[in-house]
């Protein structure tokens, strides 16, 4: 099985993480600046990683709806699609950002810190979940 790539979509990083070859478990991998030369970065990575599939988090409201965000994600998820040709899977990342930061808050590690970090241990979790429920 080759790796399945997590996708913490913010309007100003993304968060990512990785699965190992087996899809067992998923490791933070990086942060990116959301960019206009996002998708290509993302393809480098589908290739460099041999990814197979990507999961990308969507957040939904209390009641199960979508976010204001969600709109962003979908344009985000058809680029995408346009340049890779492997499936891309959506993922409820609800609380993910609230949980990775509260696990980086129990490592030591302060808020200033935590920024770049909470967006790939966010992704890390939501990849968990998705390999949970695969």
């Amino acid at each position: 099985m080759n790796r399945i790539l997590a996708i913490d979509y913010g309007k100003t990083n993304l968060g990512l993480a990785i699965s190992d070859t087996g899809g067992s478990f998923a490791m933070p991998l990086k942060v990116l600046k959301n960019n206009k030369n996002i998708e290509s970065e993302i393809k480098s990575i589908v290739e460099e990683y041999t990814v197979a599939k990507i999961v990308l988090g969507v957040p939904q409201n209390f009641e199960g709806h979508e976010n204001s965000i969600n709109h962003d994600i979908e344009q985000f998820r058809q680029k995408l699609a346009k340049i890779l040709s492997i499936p891309i899977d959506t993922q409820d990342e609800s609380y993910s950002t609230h949980v990775a930061e509260g696990l980086l808050r129990q490592q030591g590690i302060n808020s200033k810190k935590q920024k770049g970090k909470a967006d790939m241990y966010s992704a890390m979790l939501i990849l968990n979940e998705y390999l949970n429920n695969d």
